[in-house]
């Protein structure tokens, strides 16, 4: 249906792809509750969802002052009680995983590693999902759009999780909107002075730069 829709935007047209949208948002949500992440993800993201209550669920992540700010976060009535219902990404494996829960001391141990497995799964996806956001919106980069500061921020924080030096050098040598305030903060908390002073740049605040070299 998507692939043959009009691009022309009458009334059926948008009722059309609001509809579709309500489909891939409610299906992502139902796969994640499945702990199926890279197909739930992906669904959400085709359903136009806001990234914003995505990254929402992943605790380190979340920031509710997010939520708040404009533009308003817009959810369909039956995706909203899926997604309180859903709670964050530790809730859903905790949930999945109890019919596996036994009481004997190598089972548990077993549930343990499966717990983490499914929340580094859950991670890797919300990486790709983000970079597959950041790309929709890449005419926006730069010009303090919210959304674009939520992903590139949650993508800085997730690439430095993963150690990843290349992954952070790579985002902030281009044009990016990471939040300097949350930003600052965090690769100022790891010692990272140098892709510190890259993030200064890129925001031409030239006095920051020279001041962490100096130092």
């Amino acid at each position: 249906a998507r692939n043959t829709m009009s691009s022309d935007n009458n009334v059926y047209v948008e009722r059309l792809r609001s509809e579709l949208n309500y489909t891939y948002q409610k299906s992502g949500l139902l796969l994640l509750k499945e702990t199926v992440f890279d197909d739930a993800f992906t669904l959400l993201s085709k359903g136009d969802m806001d990234p914003r209550v995505v990254i929402n669920m992943f605790e380190g992540l979340a920031q509710s002052k997010w939520l708040k700010e404009s533009p308003s976060v817009l959810l369909f009535d039956g995706v909203i009680t899926l997604v309180e219902g859903l709670g964050t990404i530790k809730n859903i494996v905790n949930n999945s995983l109890k019919e596996f829960a036994k009481d004997s001391d190598q089972e548990s141990e077993g549930t343990s590693e499966m717990r983490r497995v499914l929340l580094m799964n859950a991670r890797e996806a919300l990486n790709k999902y983000l970079r597959i956001e950041r790309e929709k919106r890449k005419d926006r980069l730069g010009q303090n759009d919210t959304i674009c500061k939520v992903i590139d921020t949650s993508l800085l924080k997730i690439y430095m999780s993963q150690k990843d030096d290349s992954s952070i050098y790579q985002l902030l040598q281009q044009p990016n909107d990471c939040s300097i305030e949350d930003c600052a903060k965090a690769l100022s908390q790891s010692k990272k002075y140098y892709a510190l002073s890259i993030m200064y740049e890129s925001k031409h605040m030239y006095e920051k730069v020279l001041d962490i070299w100096t130092k």
